[in-house]
């Protein structure tokens, strides 16, 4: 048995208050690599976006490495005139296949969508892996199905059919979403910065990896409520 003596009472108690006062990621995103794995939901968005990320011209796009998200008030009805806020959607615009913004396993997430309340508490993160290999994308399957149970497969839409894999947590649900990207919307560019010149490329068909990390109290909420970027395929 230990017991502690009255006077070593506020040391500890202090100790213990620094304690909680420190969960989540402290650390911005220029900085480190947010882990999916074991994302905690006390992490503040102004920790991971601070204020010296934010746009020299435009105060709600945020810059990390070479992605941009801009921040958005989404209402319950855009085109009423009493419409109310219901969240904050942070988007992104743009990003670089080669920059590591988040990790899950070994998934590794080129950028990053955010969904917070009102106050800021983060309610939903979004990893986009820009360019996933099938056999990739079918190990990462497996060993979430390994770590969690079997996956729940539904069928989400837009444009095209889509397969969605859900693993249910206490805490959080975790989505997963191998979405294929013909590229036929997409425009490819070679820069030959000793020449001096820009060309096409060719079309590269491949995987997209989208993983939405989401705060069980949250859920009902926003799956399948959103309607814009990859935000959209949360189904």
């Amino acid at each position: 048995m230990i017991i502690f003596k009255r006077r070593n009472l506020l040391p500890l108690l202090a100790l213990l208050a620094i304690i909680s006062a420190c969960r989540g990621q402290t650390k911005p995103l220029t900085k480190e690599v947010l882990k999916l794995d074991n994302f905690d939901f006390d992490t503040k968005i102004a920790t991971l976006l601070p204020e010296n990320t934010k746009d020299e011209t435009y105060p709600d796009v945020f810059n990390v490495k070479n992605m941009s998200l801009q921040k958005f008030t989404v209402y319950d009805d855009e085109f009423s005139e009493d419409r109310k806020p219901i969240w904050i959607e942070y988007r992104q615009f743009h990003y670089r296949s080669t920059d590591e913004l988040a990790s899950f396993g070994k998934l590794i997430c080129n950028s990053l969508n955010i969904a917070t309340t009102l106050n800021g508490e983060i309610m939903l993160v979004n990893g986009l892996a820009g360019e996933v290999e099938e056999q990739e994308s079918e190990q990462f399957i497996q060993a979430l199905n390994k770590q969690y149970g079997p996956a729940v497969k539904t069928e989400g839409e837009f444009m095209q059919p889509f397969d969605v894999y859900t693993w249910t947590l206490d805490d959080k649900l975790i989505k997963y979403v191998p979405l294929f990207d013909d590229e036929k919307s997409t425009m490819n560019i070679i820069i030959d910065k000793e020449n001096k010149t820009l060309e096409g490329g060719e079309k590269r068909p491949h995987y997209k990896g989208l993983l939405y990390i989401i705060d069980a109290k949250y859920s009902k909420e926003l799956i399948g409520k959103f309607h814009t970027g990859d935000l959209l395929y949360c189904q």
